[in-house]
């Protein structure tokens, strides 16, 4: 016999399927529903839907400009091999130590660089935008919006890299006396703007 009064607690409901998270690896430049990421001002409720930051390919200048810098002292090796060493009159000591000192110095630099990188990201949850600006290891600055406070998004792609490896400029220009947002050199920076647009409740972008 079919039963004619169900309890409310065993009523059928859908049901709820989590968001699948997604691993942020190391080097990653663009992540959906990214798994431990979090902001000083996140809200209970609130969810990190979109990390991005600048492709890992812009790194490449510097890592380039690295590279030649650590050739130099085998490079001045070689040559004063060959014409002669100038410097004969420094103790082996002084002349470890100063490339010691000067490796310490490429180190440093490329450290740098490399957190200047990692830790500018922009963060989308399903209310505001986050824009986290890493000047230096003692100074980073973030701004907030929300997205109704958001009147227009557009992006630009530019050059060959840019092309090529699929990264470009997202601009979002708020309402009122608001700061606008930019983030440089994204990766699909046209799915960025339709993730953008799909949480605005609009239409379409602007590209």
């Amino acid at each position: 016999m079919p039963d004619i009064f169900v309890p409310s607690n065993q009523k059928n409901t859908p049901p709820i399927h989590p968001i699948e998270k997604n691993s942020l690896g190391l080097f990653s430049s663009l992540c959906k529903n990214p798994d431990g990421v979090s902001f000083t001002s996140q809200e209970t409720d609130e969810e990190v839907i979109l990390f991005m930051r600048r492709h890992f390919i812009t790194n490449l200048p510097w890592l380039t400009f690295c590279l030649i810098l650590l050739t130099i002292p085998s490079l001045l090796g070689a040559i004063f091999s060959a014409v002669g060493n100038p410097f004969l009159f420094l103790e082996n000591t002084h002349t470890i130590i100063m490339s010691l000192l000067f490796y310490a110095g490429v180190v440093a630099y490329a450290f740098l660089e490399f957190i200047h990188w990692y830790y500018n990201i922009g963060l989308l949850t399903q209310n505001r935008v986050v824009d986290v600006d890493f000047s230096d290891l003692l100074f980073h600055d973030i701004s907030i919006t929300k997205l109704g406070l958001i009147e227009d998004v557009n992006y630009r792609k530019s050059g060959f890299f840019g092309s090529l490896f699929n990264y470009g400029d997202v601009f979002i220009q708020t309402a009122g006396n608001k700061p606008n947002f930019d983030f440089i050199a994204v990766p699909n920076p046209s799915e960025v703007i339709h993730i953008i647009v799909a949480l605005m409740g609009k239409d379409k972008p602007h590209g």
